[in-house]
């Protein structure tokens, strides 16, 4: 079983590197295609994931637009480069996309760029075409969970207090 998940490892991470670098070559400059979308719908969590445009991806999340901008490279352990491309949508119908009275907006992430959880992606039965059973373990290790734990805290000790901002933001 084990070298059958391997196997279908390798096969699956060769049809994806395949699908990505021939949408690359055929996207305009104006088009992300490094964005991925979960715009289908999925009974588990890696299914329905699927490489798209910046504008496919906008219209999905139902933004009126969106352009694909550089961005610098704050994980080079995962992409190559001093700078990635990411998409950013824009619209009118909601925040953060449209700041309400000329109001500024931000966004704080956190994220690990190594985590130490391992997840399982099984098969779900003989036929190759179903669906697989992806379980990504997030915050399954005790240290994942204390890495981003401080990193949430540090991100609101920042807002809360740093020099730009603790004036300004209220609440939290």
């Amino acid at each position: 079983m084990q070298k059958t998940l391997i196997f279908f490892g390798l096969l699956a991470s060769l049809v994806l590197t395949e699908q990505a670098h021939g949408a690359e070559l055929k996207s305009s400059p104006s088009e992300c295609w490094k964005a991925w979308s979960r715009c289908t719908p999925g009974t588990s969590w890696g299914t329905g994931w699927l490489w798209q445009s910046c504008q496919d991806r906008c219209n999905c999340q139902q933004a009126e637009t969106g352009k694909c901008e550089s961005v610098p490279n704050t994980c080079p352990e995962v992409f190559e480069g001093s700078t990635i491309q990411q998409c950013h949508c824009y619209g009118t119908h909601g925040l953060p996309y449209n700041p309400i009275n000329g109001e500024g907006v931000f966004t704080v992430n956190t994220f690990l760029c190594g985590p130490q959880a391992r997840g399982r992606v099984r098969l779900s039965s003989k036929d190759p075409t179903s669906k697989l059973i992806i379980d990504p373990a997030y915050l399954d290790n005790d240290l994942d969970v204390a890495v981003l734990t401080e990193s949430c805290r540090l991100c609101h000790e920042i807002i809360m207090k740093g020099r730009g901002t603790k004036d300004i933001i209220v609440g939290a």
